[in-house]
């Protein structure tokens, strides 16, 4: 209890925190919120005056840009002019040779540093398999390296590391992750994003204005600077590396379950009784070992369904 209430606390002073900076250093997303709400409620006035009315709209709902943000220009004109400028640069002879320098400064380099690589990569494979051919036959006895780690990590990193584990599954439970994301997610503009991502889709579908098109792409990219000057790249490194994991992960997983199921249409197209016969080595311990394990999901999913099946006969059973 005393513990749950430390965490309670600690919550509570990190939501004031972000609050505090909600109110200070982002005190512009409710003016961007305020904006965008505008262009979407002139956007959804427009459309259904276009639907029910058939009447164009005469002026565009997404408001131009008033700030000069240095990576794009504030009008789609000179946005086009400096494209067809840049397009005209890309393939010239000059650019050409640049790149063909660059690459060469690029391959001296990779070459200068390759024998250290190559050096590094053997002493560490001589090193590494020489390690592995050792017997380790002391059994339930810790080596010296290894007392040495947990007699440092009992007194400093598995405290910490029990009550940042205690605390995040205490997160898990409760509200304040939530009332977080909202926090950040009207820190960051994505409410104005959506906001204007909206608007645009109801206008451009009547209008097929492109520069408000371009306005709008100009006014996300203002509304998403907050957010990338005040991360750090590294955190952007670390959470794309976090969404290819999860990606990996889901894609890895959806193959495994695809495979066992193609699994149990094979077993369940066998017969009752069967017989395997092979010679050594043939992998018939391995199959029958497969199938089993087939055969055991089988029989806990139609367990799991008749079980389903009588608690559904009394519904309303305490």
């Amino acid at each position: 209890m005393k513990r749950r209430r430390i965490y309670f606390y600690l919550s509570i002073l990190i939501t004031s925190g972000m609050l505090a900076l909600t109110f200070t250093l982002f005190f512009p997303a409710f003016r961007s919120l305020a904006n965008s709400a505008v262009e979407f409620y002139n956007a959804v006035i427009m459309y259904f005056s276009f639907v029910f009315l058939l009447r164009l709209p005469q002026e565009s709902p997404i408001n131009p840009p008033n700030i000069d943000i240095g990576y794009l220009p504030n009008s789609g004109g000179e946005f086009v002019a400096n494209l067809g400028q840049w397009w005209n640069a890309l393939w010239t002879a000059d650019n050409f040779n640049a790149y063909l320098y660059m690459m060469g400064d690029w391959l001296m380099f990779i070459l200068r540093i390759l024998p250290f690589i190559i050096l590094f990569w053997i002493l560490m494979r001589k090193y590494l398999s020489g390690t592995f051919r050792k017997h380790n036959n002391k059994y339930n006895e810790d080596t010296k390296p290894l007392k040495v780690f947990k007699t440092i990590s009992d007194k400093s990193y598995v405290p910490i590391s029990d009550f940042v584990k205690q605390y995040v599954d205490y997160l898990k439970h409760s509200r304040f992750i939530t009332l977080w994301k909202l926090i950040w997610i009207f820190n960051f503009n994505i409410i104005a994003i959506m906001f204007g991502v909206m608007a645009i889709v109801l206008y451009f579908f009547i209008s097929f204005d492109f520069v408000a098109l371009y306005y709008f792409v100009f006014n996300t990219v203002v509304l998403a600077l907050p957010a990338i000057r005040i991360i750090p790249i590294w955190v952007w490194v670390v959470l794309l590396l976090v969404m290819i994991d999860r990606w990996r992960k889901k894609v890895a997983m959806n193959n495994l379950r695809h495979m066992e199921a193609m699994n149990k249409g094979f077993v369940n197209e066998r017969s009752i009784c069967g017989m395997l016969v092979g010679t050594m080595g043939k992998g018939k311990t391995t199959l029958v070992t497969d199938m089993a394990l087939s055969i055991e999901t089988i029989f806990r999913t139609k367990a799991k369904e008749l079980m389903l099946e009588c608690d559904m006969m009394f519904p309303h059973f305490p």
